[in-house]
């Protein structure tokens, strides 16, 4: 187990650069992952760009599932492509969130 900085919290405005930098400088040992930047840029990039900060990959977030419509079929297909580079990647930690909920 390791500590990781958590872009959603951390450095959602920042791009992924700034923000594994900043997890760096901080002293993590990791970083939460922006998949898309493997989708983009390919799976040894995005290994490269931690690697190079000496961080180990932390989770990736599913896209906004909550709404009250099903994901269209280009954020599945999208969906499909980032599971693909985390495969690759050997990161098996994708989180999301419950919102909370009551009638108080």
């Amino acid at each position: 187990m390791y500590c990781c900085l958590d872009r959603g919290t951390a450095g959602r405005e920042l791009s992924l650069e700034q923000f594994v930098q900043i997890a760096s400088d901080a002293g993590f040992h990791g970083a939460d992952v922006d998949l898309s930047y493997g989708v983009q840029r390919g799976a040894a990039a995005l290994r490269k760009l931690y690697a190079d900060r000496s961080l180990q990959f932390g989770a990736w977030g599913l896209p906004d599932w909550r709404g009250p419509n099903p994901l269209s079929d280009d954020e599945m297909r999208n969906l499909r492509h980032q599971a693909k580079v985390a495969a690759e990647l050997e990161i098996d930690r994708c989180c999301t969130y419950i919102l909370p909920s009551g009638e108080l």
